[in-house]
């Protein structure tokens, strides 16, 4: 029989407001922000093996920088126990997009870790962890909907509301954090912006202004960027309707663009079925 598996997906996270507030004595940029859990999800797999490997479907994904690496050294490091396990990544969030993707998986990865070794660590001390691996993989930890502060590990529950359909779309180009928060230092806010990172994102890739017109061409509603950026997303009365949208896109536009849902905390941190599943 083979080792057994354990897997989970790794949500992706959009941010349905976003405004920076100051900048901190190390540099760092606070923020305020309403961060939502999304469907849209890529998968973490771990089991027990000899030392430590990490694999990932995007071959470029697959160096000793990847937050999966990064999070399994924090676990290790954190726990004393001896590295012993492989982890693959399986990638469907796009990279460079505001989406998280990233955070998504180090989180992942922490919870699957701590399943996998019996829960050596309580939640709690999961998030100082964590917060050492990057701003928003505390959020990605717990999932939901919050108001994030601070550098975004600061987080306040919100109620999770009903679930809205949507659809994430992205050209094909990318734009990088810290480009966007040094243009952002150079450029004063625009009052009133959902996303305080949007004009200046699209003053730097101008198809961020045609993504969100064609969200709008098939009917998204309070079609915005995410994160830094560059992906957008619309919302949609049903599920039909964003799949069909989707599809449009995919097709007419020639765009990454997916349908989804907003994810509550209960599926992000359930155990099993409909986040962790375990399989020999």
């Amino acid at each position: 029989m083979s080792a057994r598996v354990l897997r989970a997906s790794a949500y992706a996270k959009i941010n349905l407001s976003l405004s920076v507030t100051g900048v901190r004595a190390d540099g760092m940029h606070t923020l305020r922000t309403v961060m939502q859990t999304v469907s849209l999800c890529d998968t973490v797999e771990a089991s027990r093996a000899d030392g430590l490997t990490f694999s990932c479907s995007v071959p470029s994904l697959a160096g000793e920088n990847n937050l999966c690496v990064r999070a399994a050294k924090a676990f290790f490091g954190e726990t004393g126990l001896a590295p012993g396990v492989s982890v693959r990544l399986e990638k469907r969030i796009p990279t460079g997009a505001g989406l998280g993707g990233g955070s998504a998986d180090a989180a992942a990865a922490l919870r699957l870790l701590n399943r996998l070794y019996g829960e050596p660590l309580s939640e709690e001390a999961l998030y100082p962890l964590a917060a050492g691996l990057g701003a928003d993989v505390p959020f990605c930890l717990h999932g939901g909907k919050c108001l994030c502060t601070g550098v975004g590990e600061e987080l306040t529950p919100l109620p999770d509301g009903e679930t809205l359909y949507l659809v994430v779309a992205k050209g094909s180009g990318s734009l990088s954090t810290a480009e966007m928060y040094r243009r952002l230092d150079e450029t004063p806010a625009e009052s009133g912006a959902l996303n305080q990172f949007e004009p200046v994102a699209e003053a730097l890739l101008p198809e961020i202004r045609a993504v969100r017109e064609a969200l709008r061409s098939v009917g998204g509603e309070g079609a915005r960027m995410t994160g830094s950026g560059s992906a957008l997303f619309a919302f949609f009365p049903t599920d039909r309707a964003a799949k069909a949208a989707a599809q449009t896109l995919r097709a007419t536009h020639r765009v990454f663009a997916e349908a989804c849902r907003t994810a509550p905390r209960a599926e992000i941190t359930a155990y099993p079925p409909e986040n962790f599943s375990a399989f020999d």
